[in-house]
């Protein structure tokens, strides 16, 4: 008859506290190599949505009815097909307006968005190719009446002004990122930007651009607010010195 109180031999009970040591060990790395490969799982599905938004953006051939989409991104690496569709069907719209003596302005504020974003060295003078084009032989259509208005001269000076905006800062962008000319020297556009920094200044500071406020529409109106001005007068101050200011 065995021995109940007979203990355990030492041997076999330290093989036993080894085999549960040795399982839970196992079980442990078991539960970390499932959260690693979820944790991977899960980044690598996020990488391959986010280039698939990416080459949406780049590859599709964008329409004006993208820019609705605020999933769709203006970048420097937008196609070149998707620019010059966009180029096309808004300049299409601008010439429609403008034959049918409807105001552009916001068409023109639209594509001179849609030219500023997509600017890089390959299509460095894009937006100042268009807006200048526009203003030299465009720029009374700015008087044509539109949908809610008949401009003024106030009006129009500050649609005018945004341009010029525009423009200060596409060449400030061309010369901050060392595009080059043909020359395959970086190209300075201090005196461009100096151009119409003084432009939009004059404009900020023509009486003709601060009417009058009638005193009933004062609560909804404060008057044209040229926002740049203060910074123009810095930017101009330094680029008149020689320096390349941000």
């Amino acid at each position: 008859m065995l021995d109940k109180s007979k203990k355990e031999n030492p041997q076999i009970k330290a093989h036993k506290s080894f085999t549960k040591k040795k399982w839970l060990i196992s079980g442990l790395i078991v539960v970390i190599v499932v959260l690693v490969v979820a944790t991977l799982g899960y980044l690598l599905i996020s990488r391959l949505i986010n280039t698939a938004k990416d080459d949406s953006n780049t590859r599709k051939v964008l329409t004006v009815n993208d820019l609705e989409n605020p999933d769709v991104e203006l970048v420097s690496d937008t196609s070149n097909a998707s620019v010059d569709n966009l180029t096309k069907e808004l300049k299409a719209q601008i010439d429609k307006q403008i034959a049918a003596k409807q105001n552009p302005n916001e068409t023109v504020k639209q594509l001179a968005g849609v030219l500023s974003n997509t600017t890089n060295d390959k299509r460095q003078d894009q937006l100042t190719s268009f807006v200048e084009d526009f203003l030299a032989n465009h720029e009374n259509a700015l008087w044509f009446n539109t949908e809610f208005v008949t401009p003024d001269q106030a009006q129009v000076n500050y649609w005018k002004a945004g341009l010029y905006a525009d423009l200060v800062y596409n060449y400030q962008f061309i010369m901050l990122n060392k595009f080059t000319g043909s020359d395959g020297k970086p190209i300075d556009t201090t005196k461009e930007q100096l151009k119409y920094i003084n432009l939009y200044l004059a404009l900020a500071n023509d009486p003709a651009s601060h009417p009058p406020i009638p005193e009933k529409d004062k609560d909804i109106f404060v008057g044209y607010v040229y926002n740049e001005a203060t910074y123009f007068l810095e930017l101009k101050s330094k680029l008149s010195s020689g320096e390349k200011a941000l």
